[in-house]
């Protein structure tokens, strides 16, 4: 099989790990060929490094920043040139593809990452329904149930398939740790929309009651510098970490005792089926598809508009329960493993059949 991934940039990001993960699965099928085309320039970090290292054809486009309209004609020529039999858009990269109505005969999938007035802007989402409209060969991938449906009620008319996303399982991922350097760590781009910043506000409350606790920011980001200030505001700035961008954040898991995420909306988070896989009780704003996967036995959820106050009890009656950090995160780690990289490629694998 011929199959043409599509993605705007190899930053870090849930989109990203799975689209990766995807070429490195359906690589192991030595008849297919998979061509990864980047959008944008190439980079540095480690999605860039293991795209590089992966037995695929890789192109990177060099898209500026901002929309241009003949870049769908570049693209085109760059599909024309390969003939797949599958294109499976991820974020943005679907707007470039519908703009051009020469695309038409092809089979299309595009995968929604988040909940679905977000995955795309609003220009791209009436482009993407118009050409469902004309019955373009378009099957929608929705990464949750939840997901799934907020998709089916935005573009009503369109095929849509539900695949939960995965990540990569090792028999010897969790491994116990006596000493554990931090009490929370929470991945992830610093944007805006993790809301980092009510995290801060809610950790350093705790850190009144519990001033030796310890907090790890994995990721790097637009925001970093406005939330290093931040927590020398709030006098919290001895027991903030920011690790920046990393090549491998597990040993930051490994270190970890609890993750706990913040974020304003979200699809399915790699993030937080990583953190399971490392034996780690979830705490998240319940947003998106997090509640299909994050449950009373394995988690605890909070509205996204609860208060730093809110958050801050709930933070410290899970720092304080040992017991319950132990039962929550064995469970997780055996309930991550339902959600492995090499079966979410086996399910794209038939809805591309």
């Amino acid at each position: 099989m011929n199959i043409i991934e599509i993605i705007p940039s190899l930053l870090t990001g849930g989109a990203q790990s799975v689209c990766l993960d995807l070429c490195n699965e359906f690589s192991k099928d030595k008849s297919s060929k998979i061509t990864l085309v980047v959008l944008g320039p190439d980079g540095t970090g480690r999605f860039f490094q293991m795209a590089k290292s992966l037995p695929i054809h890789l192109i990177f486009l060099e898209k500026k920043e901002g929309f241009n309209p003949f870049f769908s004609i570049k693209l085109y020529k760059i599909i024309k040139q390969i003939q797949p039999d599958i294109i499976h858009t991820h974020l943005y990269s679907i707007g470039y593809v519908c703009l051009f109505w020469k695309f038409k005969k092809y089979r299309i999938f595009h995968t929604i990452h988040s909940v679905p007035n977000k995955d795309i802007i609003k220009p791209y989402r009436i482009l993407l329904g118009l050409r469902i409209h004309e019955k373009w060969k378009i099957t929608l991938v929705g990464i949750s149930p939840k997901i799934s449906e907020l998709s089916s009620q935005l573009y009503p008319r369109v095929s849509l398939v539900n695949i939960n996303n995965g990540i990569k399982i090792n028999i010897d991922q969790k491994v116990l740790k006596k000493e554990k350097r931090f009490d929370f760590i929470s991945c992830g781009r610093l944007s805006e929309s993790k809301n980092y910043a009510k995290l801060l506000d809610s950790f350093s409350i705790v850190c009144k009651e519990f001033p030796n606790l310890k907090l790890i920011l994995v990721g790097g980001g637009d925001e970093r510098e406005k939330l290093e200030r931040q927590t020398f505001d709030l006098g919290i700035e001895k027991n903030v970490f920011f690790s920046g961008d990393v090549v491998d954040p597990s040993i930051y898991y490994r270190d970890s005792k609890i993750f706990i995420l913040t974020s304003n909306y979200e699809g399915n988070p790699i993030v937080i089926l990583e953190a399971m896989s490392y034996g780690l009780p979830i705490i998240s704003s319940s947003v998106g598809g997090i509640p299909d996967i994050v449950k009373e036995e394995n988690g605890i959820l909070f509205s996204s508009d609860s208060t730093p106050l809110i958050i801050a009890e709930i933070m410290k009656g899970a720092i304080n329960d040992a017991n319950w950090i132990k039962r929550v995160g064995d469970q997780n780690y055996l309930y991550s493993i339902n959600f492995s990289s090499s079966k979410m490629a086996q399910m794209y694998l038939k809805i591309f059949s």
